[in-house]
């Protein structure tokens, strides 16, 4: 019906935005600009499992009255990841993983002691241009007003989305390998690895 239509344009967007952050998160893993679009197009399951995940965990942007600016803004923090993934890489021949949180002073000390300064401002002013965009784009969204079909779509989309992967990641194929991490993270995709890592990394004290 017409009256759902922004939603509908709302889910698009939202959906295109996390394809594209898929892509790019996963430039950063591989540091490629091709190996990504190769590996998705030949492994198109892959890539839908990386996308369904960033639905699941992303699911809540919709129940803002700016659904697209918090869009953006979740994106944002996924390609902010695989960038320090990337930096981690390049020093520790190592993916960032969720452990990686207690290690943040020791990763904020390296960085100063092997990073230029150029380096170091560069990433302050990109950190800078992210909270602008954001700012801009919430001035330039028109307000969307309650709606429970909304709310209720949403959930149904989540909901729908953990069953898939509930089945598809006990899959042989999508078995993580912990002795070969980063291989992991390059051939089933930067996402869905650091997502799977977080759930199987906690360790239960032994007796």
């Amino acid at each position: 019906p017409s009256k759902h239509v922004a939603l509908y344009n709302n889910m698009a967007f939202v959906l295109g935005i996390m394809l594209v952050t898929v892509f790019i998160s996963q430039m950063f893993q591989t540091r490629s600009i091709t190996k990504p679009f190769s590996l998705f197009f030949m492994n198109p399951d892959i890539l839908a499992v990386n996308l369904t995940y960033m639905v699941c965990t992303g699911f809540f942007v919709f129940f803002f009255r700016r659904p697209k600016s918090m869009a953006v803004f979740y994106s944002l923090l996924w390609i902010a990841l695989s960038f320090v993934s990337y930096v981690k890489y390049t020093s520790l021949w190592q993916p960032v993983v969720l452990l990686d949180v207690y290690q943040l002073s020791d990763a904020l000390v390296a960085m100063f002691a092997y990073y230029k300064l150029p380096a170091i401002i560069g990433v302050v002013v990109a950190f800078i241009g992210f909270i602008v965009l954001i700012i801009a784009l919430s001035r330039l969204e028109k307000p969307v007003k309650f709606s429970l079909t909304r709310v209720v779509g949403s959930l149904v989309l989540c909901i729908t989305c953990v069953f898939g992967l509930g089945a598809v990641t006990t899959l042989d194929a999508f078995k993580l390998n912990d002795r070969e991490l980063s291989e992991t993270y390059n051939n089933k995709g930067f996402i869905y690895s650091f997502i799977s890592y977080a759930f199987s990394s906690n360790v239960s004290a032994p007796d």
